[in-house]
């Protein structure tokens, strides 16, 4: 078995640090190789964390209507999940940032179509101890959801043969939760990921004192100063939570990309250039659906085997 990639969450407080791997098993029997993903506890508090995605899964298979669960099996305290081939649902939206009213489109199509619940889920928001204990007080009266996945970002979700797949469910809770700021925690981080890309586009593009285009970005779906404040101080509580008090800083940039540097590890292992070469004859088109990063990634997998087979 090789790990492929791993993730290390070390800045979360110890009962949520976690270890995401991508491991293959090859089968030289069949001369065929399996790929699955793993989630660890890093510390043994954390052990309960990763025990919770089976009841997570049975969950979020009630509530959505529009998206299938990847399945998950549960091995000496470690969680598995089937590798999934498929699109990042965000891969679309996209490519249509160029042209940012149609990207807003996209985006409020796909939050449309994944926050479509079971009607016996979506209830009134209620302020419940265990709520507050994870947010903080909230005054609001609106529309929530029970048991609900708040990390309902576009690239949690894969786009399959078979339809919409969610594919990380970490966060799931079984109270109330607004549905608004469910919405909300989406876009705001849409725009994180894309700001330098939103910026050029926003009426105070050349304003060097503005915010980066976000205020103006948010209440293209409706989210107002005022409402805006309401969920990013939720937010900072629920950071807070998952971080400790010293890392808020650390939620803007949860879910911005990492491009790794190809050509510094093709020096120390120059056989794996002629996959690298053939790999770069598609680049163009990965470019083209802005799935560059997805390309160095598998790229990235390819020299870390060779260099753990290497090292065996």
């Amino acid at each position: 078995m090789y790990i492929l990639f791993s993730k290390y969450n070390r800045t979360r407080r110890p009962k949520f640090a976690t270890c995401t791997s991508i491991l293959e098993k090859e089968d030289s029997k069949n001369q065929a190789s399996t790929r699955f993903i793993s989630k660890s506890a890093l510390y043994e508090e954390g052990l309960p964390h990763i025990a919770s995605f089976a009841d997570k899964y049975k969950q979020l298979s009630k509530i959505y209507k529009n998206a299938a669960i990847v399945p998950v099996s549960m091995e000496n305290d470690r969680a598995f999940f089937p590798f999934i081939e498929g699109v990042a649902a965000s891969t679309k939206i996209e490519a249509e940032l160029h042209h940012l009213p149609d990207a807003v489109k996209k985006l409020n199509e796909f939050l449309d179509h994944v926050g479509d619940y079971h009607k016996e889920y979506v209830v009134e928001f209620e302020e419940t101890e265990a709520f507050k204990e994870i947010f903080g007080r909230l005054d609001y009266v609106g529309a929530a959801a029970i048991g609900a996945n708040i990390d309902e970002i576009p690239d949690n979700f894969f786009v399959t043969s078979e339809g919409l797949t969610l594919i990380d469910y970490e966060w799931v809770f079984s109270f109330p939760v607004p549905l608004r700021y469910i919405r909300f925690r989406s876009v705001y981080y849409f725009y994180v990921k894309h700001q330098s890309l939103i910026q050029r586009q926003s009426p105070e593009a050349d304003n060097p004192n503005s915010d980066g285009g976000e205020a103006w970005f948010l209440e293209l779906f409706g989210f107002d100063p005022e409402e805006t404040a309401k969920w990013k101080q939720m937010e900072a509580q629920f950071q807070d939570f998952v971080h400790g008090p010293s890392h808020q800083h650390l939620y803007s940039t949860r879910y911005e990309q990492t491009i790794h540097d190809v050509n510094s590890f093709l020096n120390v292992v120059p056989d794996v250039a002629g996959e690298y070469n053939h790999l770069m004859n598609e680049r163009q088109q990965l470019i083209d659906t802005l799935q560059l990063n997805h390309y160095i990634k598998h790229l990235w997998g390819l020299f870390k085997n060779r260099l753990h087979r290497s090292h065996k």
